[in-house]
């Protein structure tokens, strides 16, 4: 009966929403939103295209951009999945206009994060994107050597949003992009110039497509894993790259569940950890003067991610790793690796319930 209502609604509607808000079938006026909403989307849908197609950026595509943006608020994802897909593609081509002016990159921007938020609603067989296009933006807009001499006036927030687009679009990078991306970055990884791999290491933790299919793993991270942990590990001096690195490699861990042999980094790994907790160990009356910098939650993504019951090493080393660290939980050793301990047990219970109920 309920699955007949459904459908009498989605053939009057004329397509099947993506996601709706639930709460709106709890207003008074329930039974006539839909009628309201249809011709508020059709005005919307015409209107943004005709601007477009017209090239009018302003005022009528950021006017009917505003529209869209207030219409997904009050009504959810209420279109159909290829009206869903359309409109990422046809922000994502505004915002990667060139030389667009910054006001118009956020709305852009903020637009396409809203779009691209529920990652569960488009997969990555349905929709694919370049990567180059938003590369340029993110030279154009948060290069220092672009921005400082004033060619580019923009706002603080602008670089935060453009991030938020790009963690969300990297998802829909095709695995064949892996082999381009590292013939961009590949040739500036030289641990002698810290400034160059240090952001040759960032963009490679942007940008890197780890969300693969298995049978996509020899033209994605096969490229690079072997040859990013070997030079990692021979990088031992608390480089600034140091936490790119480990969010990418637990960004690996988190979609690669099972298809990845760790055993050969588990030893490395856990050594990292330690020293990032900066623990007042001292070897003859001396501390190291290094700074390694891990994120907690980067830690506790790849741990919990490694976990893999018998078949290797990491819950052995887990085990030692916190008997060496308990007692610094102690009150009466609190110190500036308080918090972090504190975090590391908040984030391994986290990730570990999130992992075991969506796997």
């Amino acid at each position: 009966m309920v699955d007949d209502v459904k459908k009498r609604r989605y053939q009057k509607l004329g397509f099947k929403p993506q996601k709706e808000n639930v709460y709106n079938k709890l207003l008074p006026y329930a039974d006539k939103l839909d009628e309201e909403s249809a011709q508020l989307y059709a005005d919307i849908k015409t209107n943004l295209v005709k601007s477009v197609l017209a090239r009018e950026m302003r005022p009528g595509c950021a006017l009917w951009t505003s529209r869209l943006n207030k219409y997904v608020k009050i009504y959810g994802m209420k279109f159909s999945k290829e009206d869903h897909i359309c409109f990422i593609k046809m922000f994502y081509e505004l915002l990667t206009i060139p030389d667009l002016e910054p006001t118009r990159i956020n709305k852009s921007a903020s637009t396409l994060t809203q779009l691209l938020k529920k990652k569960y609603l488009i997969s990555r067989d349905d929709l694919q994107l370049e990567w180059r296009p938003l590369y340029s933006l993110c030279v154009r807009v948060m290069e220092k050597s672009k921005t400082d001499i004033g060619m580019y006036r923009c706002f603080s927030t602008l670089e935060g949003t453009i991030m938020n687009v790009i963690r969300l679009a990297r998802i829909y990078f095709p695995a064949s992009a892996t082999q381009e991306i590292l013939d961009e970055f590949r040739p500036k990884l030289c641990p002698l110039s810290s400034p160059t791999i240090l952001s040759a290491i960032q963009y490679l933790e942007i940008f890197l497509p780890v969300c693969v299919k298995p049978e996509e793993a020899p033209i994605s991270y096969h490229l690079w894993f072997d040859e990013l942990m070997t030079l990692w590990n021979v990088c031992h001096n608390a480089s600034a790259w140091e936490d790119h690195m480990m969010w990418m490699i637990a960004r690996l861990s988190s979609f690669t569940m099972g298809y990845i042999d760790w055993e050969p980094y588990v030893p490395m790994m856990f050594v990292r950890f330690s020293r990032s907790f900066q623990l007042p160990v001292a070897y003859r009356q001396k501390q190291t003067g290094k700074q390694y910098k891990i994120e907690i939650s980067a830690m506790a993504i790849w741990i919990t991610c490694a976990l893999n019951g018998d078949k290797n090493s990491t819950f052995f080393h887990l085990e030692k790793f916190m008997q060496a660290l308990e007692s610094y939980y102690y009150p009466a050793n609190m110190g500036r690796w308080s918090v972090k301990l504190r975090e590391l047990l908040r984030k391994l219970a986290f990730y570990f319930v999130q992992r075991t109920t969506t796997s």
